[in-house]
């Protein structure tokens, strides 16, 4: 464009320059005709001199649009490339209102006095608040009252300081509610280094913040958990063993007083060094630790140990907890001491019920027998004159079998299948009628102390069982004491509430006498301990003991409703308490030893039932040598038909035997009152199995006589249920 631009000017240069210079000539020959010659000439000459001057300034006007030209160009350049960068910048304002329009994050403007002047779209939505609701207004509008002032003034002190604010404030929506916002305020300088504006970016962080409080919480409940848990509960890092966390009954549980102390010690100095299979514990433990990152959890009996050396049975349970980047292992530890004492006690318990029950078998069949032994023996004594060589050995006869009696006792009442006659009792009574016989029985290097106690309790117990107790405690203890020491006897009145526990016995809260036997012998071990009240278990050599007599002890409390406590250790004597519930009759009279009087006899009709042949032929030969009639049946349905067929001879006594095939002593004696209206009726049995047989369970017309009973037992049993009162039952 430039090039054509520059050409034609040089044309219409020429063509002017050409006209110009030919116009003077023209003109000449045109006045020539009319004027003088030199005129024409002068005229000639002037109009060359015009045309070369019309020439130059055309020349020079030519050279000024040139330059304008070029200016021109130069100007509408520049023009066009500022419009360009305007546009460009135009551009990029509008790009930047969009990204803030559009932008996720609430933002507002304020002057350096803290007017608003500007929000975006999400600053509305925000808050609820329109833009001209807000324009010109300052922040504080947001307060929710829940964020401090001291907050407020820290904010304010930093952007006026030049610096930038960032932090969560709890604001208030125009609709009331509350929510959080992340923010980040920064001042906005002039060139000057002055404060003209702020900026505040916020971002609402109301979902992060119910997160937030949700973990919290949840972690809360769980640390509560955690800390308030009865099980020790602890973390340790894989695999190196270390002891992370602890709870506060790991503390308790292992002896240790703080959670930074437990920490640092060497898990494995909470075991022995060996496990009850006698594989060592930091082998073992390691392997049980693998199988439970392999199987996620697992579960495992340990013996542990706290940091004074004392051994105690546990359940662990390890669970594998992975975080970023490691492992951890979470291990709960129950202490299962009480448990497992729990368990030997059950265990103990069976096995002492097994027992009782083949020793009531026993015992049962025995007193048969012992029954006709020694009522023969004694009838036969009886019969022959003092020093008759075989009265003599029929003595020793009677004495064994008496001494056999005393063990089917003992046997019975470890069972506790014996026959229970209780009365309500001063126990202290007892004891101090008994201070004489214990002096006899101990040796005169034994001091024998009695605490004399008043208003003791009474209690409901059997009074020949008691003394068989208190009989069986003081030898005990005297023949822990081959060397001499004491003994101690004495019954106090005691009130156990439901925190008491005893460690063997558990009695429920209440009333109790507590009857005390204590010594400083010798003392028992932990293992004889276990086995105590075990049946022929004894710690005497062969045949100084029988093992009956604290076995004997047991049944007789168990059977007075009672509790037994053994505290010994080796070396350091024994007591024994035992717990007896406090009666809430009043004492009734009872009586030791029996009067000596002649044997009563009788013309009365006796009608005998025992399935025993020999019991039988016993009881009939020694009636009948009392002066009786006496009819007898070896079963239920004998006796009633002997007793349907004498209502011509009247039957005025039913003696049966209680346990027995096909119809017991206690329903033949009912059906036999229906045949016989005025019969009266005595009981017989050496055991009862559930049923205990006294005056307070039996009717009025019935009575009841231990087996194995003598001849005097006997008759006097017979007499007194004969001569009676109808209706007074006898005891």
């Amino acid at each position: 464009m430039s090039g054509i631009f520059a050409r034609s000017k040089a044309v219409l240069v020429f063509v002017f320059f050409a006209v110009m210079m030919s116009a003077p000539f023209i003109f000449y020959d045109l006045v020539r005709a009319h004027l003088e010659n030199r005129w024409a000439i002068l005229i000639l000459i002037m109009g060359i001199g015009l045309s070369l001057s019309s020439t130059a300034v055309v020349l020079l006007l030519l050279r000024s649009a040139s330059i304008a030209a070029s200016v021109a160009r130069s100007v509408t350049q520049d023009l066009n490339e500022s419009r360009h960068e305007l546009q460009a910048d135009e551009d990029e304002i509008n790009k930047m209102n969009i990204m803030v329009a559009q932008s996720p994050a609430a933002i507002l403007m304020t002057d350096a006095n803290g007017s608003i002047e500007y929000v975006n779209p999400k600053f509305c939505d925000l808050t609820g608040y329109s833009a001209e609701e807000v324009l010109g207004k300052n922040p504080r509008i947001l307060k929710s009252g829940m964020t401090r002032p001291e907050d407020y003034a820290d904010l304010w002190r930093t952007i006026t300081s030049g610096r930038t604010w960032k932090g969560e404030l709890q604001n208030k929506k125009k609709n009331g509610e509350f929510c959080w916002v992340s923010e980040s305020i920064s001042p906005v300088k002039d060139p000057n280094g002055v404060i003209t504006h702020f900026i505040d970016v916020q971002e609402d962080v109301t979902d992060k913040k119910k997160v937030e409080q949700l973990l919290q919480e949840s972690e809360g409940r769980f640390r509560s958990i955690f800390e308030k848990s009865g099980d020790a509960i602890m973390t340790l890092d894989y695999p190196s063993g270390k002891l992370a966390t602890a709870n506060a009954a790991t503390l308790r549980m292992f002896g240790v007083k703080s959670e930074r102390e437990f920490v640092t010690l060497d898990p494995w100095s909470l075991s022995p060094a060996t496990q009850p299979d006698g594989r060592a514990s930091i082998n073992k433990a390691q392997e049980l630790i693998e199988k439970a990152v392999r199987e996620g959890t697992y579960f495992f009996e340990w013996v542990h140990k706290r940091i004074s050396g004392e051994e105690f049975p546990a359940t662990v349970l390890l669970s594998k907890i992975d975080q970023p980047g490691k492992i951890v292992i979470l291990a709960t530890v129950r202490d299962v001491s009480k448990q497992k004492m729990l368990e030997r006690q059950f265990m103990q318990a069976q096995k002492m019920e097994t027992i009782g029950t083949l020793a009531g078998g026993v015992a049962h069949d025995l007193n048969n027998l012992l029954t006709v032994i020694n009522g023969y023996s004694e009838m036969q004594v009886s019969a022959l004159p003092p020093g008759d060589a075989v009265r003599a050995d029929l003595e020793e006869i009677f004495k064994a079998g008496k001494r056999a009696e005393w063990l089917v006792k003992q046997l019975l009442v470890f069972s506790r299948k014996q026959i229970f006659e209780p009365k309500v009792i001063h126990l202290q009574e007892l004891i101090q009628d008994m201070d004489k016989m214990f002096r006899r029985l101990i040796a005169e290097n034994i001091d024998f102390v009695v605490m004399a106690r008043l208003e003791t309790w009474a209690v409901r117990v059997d009074p020949e069982s008691f003394r068989q107790v208190l009989t069986n405690l003081v030898i005990n203890s005297s023949h822990a004491m081959p060397r001499g020491g004491k003994i101690e006897i004495d019954a106090r009145n005691v009130v156990l509430r439901p925190n008491d526990v005893l460690h063997r016995e558990h009695p429920v809260p209440g009333e109790y006498l507590l009857l005390t036997v204590s010594d400083t012998g010798t003392g028992m071990s932990d293992e004889v301990k276990s086995h105590l009240f075990e049946p022929f278990f004894t710690t005497k050599e062969k045949g100084k003991g029988t093992g009956l007599g604290l076995s004997t002890v047991y049944g007789i409390v168990k059977q007075s409703d009672g509790y037994v406590q053994v505290d010994s250790e080796l070396g350091r004597g024994a007591t024994f308490k035992i717990y007896l519930p406090r009666a809430a009759a009043e004492p009734s009279p009872w009586y030791g030893n029996e009067v000596e009087m002649p044997l009563p006899q009788g013309t009365e009709t006796v009608l005998v039932v025992e399935d025993e042949d020999a019991v039988r032929t016993y009881s009939v030969k020694a009636l009948r040598s009392l002066g009786y009639d006496v009819l007898e049946a070896s079963n239920g349905a004998d006796a009633l038909r002997l007793a349907g067929e004498s209502r011509a001879k009247p039957i005025q006594l039913l003696f049966s035997d209680v346990v027995m095939p096909g119809m017991d002593g206690k329903e033949l004696a009912d059906r036999v009152r229906s045949l016989c209206p005025g019969i009266q009726v005595l009981l017989t049995s050496g055991y009862t199995d559930n049923l205990i047989i006294h005056s307070g369970n039996l009717k009025a017309w019935e009575a009841f006589l231990k087996k194995p009973y003598s001849l005097k037992s006997l008759s006097f049993k017979i007499r007194e249920v004969l001569d009676r009162k109808r209706g007074t039952p006898a005891t």
